[in-house]
């Protein structure tokens, strides 16, 4: 693709080269001088070439613009349009979770509870193995009694 707006730059690059046909050694003064005056003597051409590029462009980026905004407008319609039933769907969905999150909360709780229940009984259990053998068979109906929760003001004390 060939741009007009580029051309007249095209015709001044054999210009620029003839101008810029040699590199003098920058290592010694006159050299370092000569090719810092042709760099800032012709960096200007960079301005001139990005001015002639934002002008080209600015008609193109208005129309863009311009279609942008019929997007934008278009959407809004269908947006109002479908946005009641994405809330009602959404508002099933919401109570759906909140109905799953409390089934899985009463399910983690009932788990918990077991736990709990678990660890003391093996603590009554393991203080039931020290006791003498006569006592044996109150302490398995103490047990019994503390797992079903019958004895909750009873505390062993470790020794």
């Amino acid at each position: 693709m060939e741009l007009a707006i580029f051309k007249q730059f095209e015709a001044g690059l054999a210009e620029l080269e003839n101008e810029c046909n040699f590199l003098p050694d920058a290592s010694n003064d006159d050299g370092y001088e000569k090719s810092k005056r042709i760099y800032l003597d012709n960096r200007g051409v960079f301005k001139r070439i990005d001015d002639a590029h934002k002008e080209a462009k600015k008609p193109h980026l208005d129309a863009g613009r311009i279609v942008d905004q019929g997007k934008k407008d278009i959407r809004e319609k269908v947006e109002a349009i479908l946005e009641p039933h994405k809330i009602a769907y959404q508002e099933v969905d919401n109570i759906e979770k909140e109905r799953a999150q409390k089934e899985l909360d009463a399910a983690l709780q009932v788990y918990r509870e077991q736990r709990r229940k678990d660890a003391e009984f093996e603590t009554v259990r393991d203080f039931s193995n020290v006791l003498p053998k006569e006592f044996e068979p109150l302490a398995s109906i103490i047990v019994k009694q503390i797992i079903l929760g019958m004895f909750k003001h009873i505390q062993f004390k470790e020794q």
